[in-house]
């Protein structure tokens, strides 16, 4: 992992939320797959059984390049683990919630390597325990970020999700093209 030189002094480094998570594998303008409107085989490290892309357990970040969301520069969105997000889960959506010392499920994003094209969606979302009790899942991994600290509960977050939804076309809380 390469850091740059210098990181704000006001800034931390920590999980995603939801919504960041989201928007990064959307931008810029709300597509259902972080390469385009359509799964593409090659794209990501998924359960495609058949063809030549199909490398089994997790791989290397990059290894699928025609699967980089290009606009961010940014490898496996849809891939290879599922990752982890700060924020926690509700069944209804996003929430808001992002209390680093609550305790409880916590919001995985992106598909792995054992799900199908369907969970290589954007959009794709689940729940994960991330209690160290539990049995290490090979299946979640994580992505990092520097940036502002998130507040346990920001309102003005949950407002700008809600309007990137609208504006991207979002009905009762589905993406668009979502069955």
């Amino acid at each position: 992992m390469a850091l740059p030189r210098e990181i704000p002094a006001e800034h931390v480094i920590r999980l995603p939320d939801e919504v960041e998570r989201e928007w990064a594998a959307r931008y810029p303008d709300g597509r259902v797959y972080p390469w385009g409107a359509e799964y593409r085989a090659g794209c990501a490290n998924i359960d495609e059984k058949v063809g030549p892309y199909y490398l089994g357990p997790v791989t290397a970040v990059g290894l699928y390049p025609h699967g980089v969301q290009s606009s961010l520069g940014l490898y496996d969105l849809s891939r290879n683990v599922s990752e982890w997000c700060q924020t926690n889960w509700s069944e209804e959506g996003y929430r808001a919630d992002n209390g680093p010392e609550s305790v409880g499920h916590r919001v995985v994003r992106g598909g792995h390597y054992l799900n199908g094209a369907n969970f290589a969606r954007a959009a794709s979302r689940t729940w994960g325990d991330p209690d160290p009790d539990d049995h290490y899942d090979p299946k979640h991994g994580f992505r990092l970020v520097i940036g502002p600290p998130l507040p346990a509960r920001s309102g003005q977050a949950y407002a700008d999700a809600l309007r990137w939804r609208q504006e991207h076309g979002w009905v009762d809380g589905r993406p668009p093209h979502s069955s």
